[in-house]
């Protein structure tokens, strides 16, 4: 994605209350390539939350060893793996513990290992009450969450569990339940 802007009940990223903390996990988390992971990547995301300094530290190990960073944390992101720099990237996302995460194809080019993986931190975030919101054209993804948005050209397809879309398409599968759907919308629309 390019960009995103954001209105949580008319108040722009600036006007979040604590309550709705939002956080984006995205390559900007990774910007300071060069930096030690703690001592400048994740401090990059203290001013956005407003944590005050005193919790950053504990805040950094945390968040660290949430994404299984923890032997890395003095690493430079540049000797990192693809997939220990998407945890960063997470992990800066995490800091301040939002009530809300977007993102944008998670675990899309990644191994089977570490896909696994994340989607164990997700489910466990999920578990603790953090509401997550995961854009991807990957059907694979769509297909670990508890409900899908299916859309196509801005245009809202289906809203309901996968069993729910299941249902309503016939299809034996999610791929197949979008295809249909996208199917029926330009039938309908022609």
């Amino acid at each position: 994605t390019t960009g995103m802007r954001v209105l949580v009940v008319g108040a722009g990223p600036s006007g979040l209350s604590a309550a709705y903390q939002l956080a984006r996990a995205s390559d900007a988390a990774t910007t300071g390539m060069s930096a030690p992971l703690a001592a400048r990547t994740l401090r990059v995301a203290l001013p956005i939350y407003r944590l005050p300094r005193e919790v950053l530290d504990a805040e950094i190990a945390r968040v660290l060893d949430l994404v299984a960073l923890t032997d890395h944390a003095d690493a430079r992101v540049a000797n990192l793996s693809g997939g220990q720099v998407s945890r960063v990237s997470l992990a800066a996302a995490l800091v301040g513990t939002p009530e809300l995460l977007v993102l944008d194809e998670p675990t899309v080019g990644l191994d089977p290992v570490l896909r696994r993986d994340l989607w164990a931190i997700f489910r466990r975030l999920a578990t603790d009450g953090v509401t997550l919101l995961i854009s991807s054209h990957v059907m694979d993804e769509a297909v670990r969450c508890d409900r899908l948005l299916l859309m196509r050209a801005g245009h809202m397809l289906a809203d309901d569990t996968l069993d729910g879309v299941l249902a309503l398409t016939g299809s034996p599968d999610v791929e197949h339940a979008f295809l249909a759907l996208v199917d029926r919308a330009e039938g309908a629309a022609a």
